[in-house]
């Protein structure tokens, strides 16, 4: 089984006829048999409903489309709160907690969903006025990620500076990489043992930018078990 996030830009490319049917045919079928576990986010609810109020059929029907091929059960929580889990996580040694939002809250986004997509002029005004709200914590959290990733920059270039390295290398792999790479904790954190050879090289910008804020922290900290980089 495959687990795998779909971004809205998979139900906006089947709502615009894109896809092949026989590759949406046989994306169906794996998410039928469970090949592929896939699960939405408010991000994407977000995104799915940002024609709201310029072309409301279209967003409800891409809305139907997410519904159809992913479902509304298994939605993940906000990103600031899957950072905040993955910091705790490591920080603790312990397992992270779960990705997904918490049993009732899911039920109550879940329920309202499918409300708006049959059509309840109840929800018109709730959801006009929580796609603004989400608008602005998007905002609001792109704004705290930008100015984190260049203060851990400043501080990272630093750390490494003193580490007697340049900050500066042409090294086409980051040294924060290989610093990662070198510990089994980490790599036991990133990838599980289950997947013991997996390389660095193949973590998504949010797994990077989580992995330079953790090394910089403890390089800073000044943690044993370093100073033989």
């Amino acid at each position: 089984m495959l687990r795998v996030y779909f971004d809205t830009n998979v139900h906006d490319h089947i709502d615009k006829d894109d896809v092949p049917m026989t590759d949406l045919d046989a994306l169906r079928s794996a998410l039928a048999n469970r090949q592929l576990v896939a699960n939405l986010s408010i991000a994407d609810v977000e995104e799915l409903l940002g024609q709201w109020e310029t072309n409301r059929p279209a967003a409800i029907r891409k809305l139907q489309l997410a519904r159809d091929l992913v479902g509304f059960d298994q939605i993940l929580k906000q990103p600031s709160d899957l950072l905040a889990d993955a910091f705790k996580a490591y920080a603790s040694g312990e397992a992270a907690a779960s990705y997904l939002m918490p049993p009732d809250q899911r039920r109550v986004v879940a329920s309202s969903l499918h409300r708006v997509i049959q059509g309840d002029p109840k929800l018109d005004r709730v959801i006009s006025e929580s796609l603004g709200q989400m608008k602005r914590m998007t905002k609001g959290f792109r704004q705290m990620m930008t100015e984190s990733r260049a203060e851990v920059l400043t501080r990272w270039k630093i750390i490494v500076a003193n580490l007697g390295r340049n900050p500066t290398t042409n090294d086409p792999l980051p040294l924060f990489f290989r610093i990662a790479d070198a510990d089994p904790h980490l790599r036991r954190y990133l990838f599980g043992r289950q997947r013991p050879g997996t390389r660095m090289e193949v973590l998504s910008w949010y797994w990077r930018f989580l992995l330079m804020i953790i090394l910089a922290r403890r390089l800073n900290s000044g943690e044993s078990g370093l100073s033989t980089i």
